[in-house]
């Protein structure tokens, strides 16, 4: 069933049915996730100015402003996590209770012959692992749409603010990212099916062995079960392990997109420093 839906149109539904009724806790959160990513994105000045005023002008007033500013940066930007954290956290639990009880109720409406052809260990491993993951998967929906967008987009603006040209060389590497981790998007998301699918498989195995133990111990058919447990088990390792390599690889693969991209803008900056066209403020901010 979930082959139908794509991407889209599952966060649509989890905004729709789980998210919209819980608007004005949402809201707060992205406000929160906005100071948030505003103050990450006041950093890279600081560090500017710090380089600037203080190390390469000598400047003794700048001394005491730049230190306040960061001690109030900063305690806004902890203070605007926490809130966030909290407020997508109870989002996430929330969100895992309605669905749950969403179930329940198909489930006591469900027609008793659809009922009988599915297995009760499958139907309980919908209610314990399939809800949790969901769970998980909505709140870094959140996350990534909300706090970590809101940070690109304030950072890249920093960035454009302070070297329009070396932020532009970086930039060049942006939709090789957006294509590697699309394709990484499409491998999680057929790991994880498959690996539900096989962790169902091995709840009704489980249920079945025990309802029917007497009969396996009558037959001697323990080694015949066991064998099937240890298919099933394999075969949600392998789907999970498929998974964890496509989610392992992003990290790294990004990092090399970064490191290619700063190694570029090095060079540029390095270049226009040696000329005087750049200071070492403008540089720090930038990396930063």
């Amino acid at each position: 069933a979930a082959e139908r839906y794509t991407t889209r149109q599952i966060v649509a539904r989890i905004w729709h049915e789980h998210l919209r009724p819980h608007g004005v806790l949402l809201g707060c959160g992205i406000l929160a996730m906005l100071l948030t990513a505003a103050t990450t994105g006041a950093i890279p000045f600081l560090i500017q100015r710090t380089a600037d005023d203080i190390f390469v002008q000598k400047n003794a007033d700048m001394v005491v402003w730049i230190t306040v500013a960061v001690v109030v940066i900063t305690t806004l930007k902890a203070v605007s996590e926490y809130v966030a954290n909290v407020t997508v956290g109870f989002l996430g639990h929330r969100f895992i209770a309605d669905l749950r009880l969403q179930m329940f109720g198909k489930l006591a409406e469900a027609d008793l012959g659809w009922i009988q052809t599915v297995h009760s260990g499958r139907i309980l491993s919908g209610f314990l692992n399939d809800a949790t993951l969901m769970r998980a998967t909505a709140s870094r929906t959140i996350v990534t749409l909300c706090e970590n967008l809101l940070k690109v987009v304030i950072l890249v603006g920093s960035m454009m603010y302070m070297a329009p040209r070396l932020s532009m060389l970086v930039l060049l590497f942006m939709p090789f990212a957006w294509l590697m981790l699309s394709r990484q998007r499409r491998k999680m998301r057929k790991s994880t099916t498959k690996s539900l699918q096989e962790t169902g498989d091995l709840s009704a195995l489980v249920t079945q062995t025990l309802q029917g133990m007497r009969v396996v111990r009558a037959y001697k058919q323990e080694a015949q079960e066991e064998k099937r447990a240890s298919q099933a088990v394999n075969r949600a390792l392998e789907y999970t392990m498929r998974g964890m390599r496509a989610r392992a690889l992003s990290s790294p693969a990004m990092e090399l997109l970064v490191g290619l991209g700063f190694a570029a803008a090095i060079y540029v900056a390095g270049t226009k420093g040696v000329r005087g066209d750049s200071s070492l403020g403008h540089f720090m901010g930038f990396t930063t």
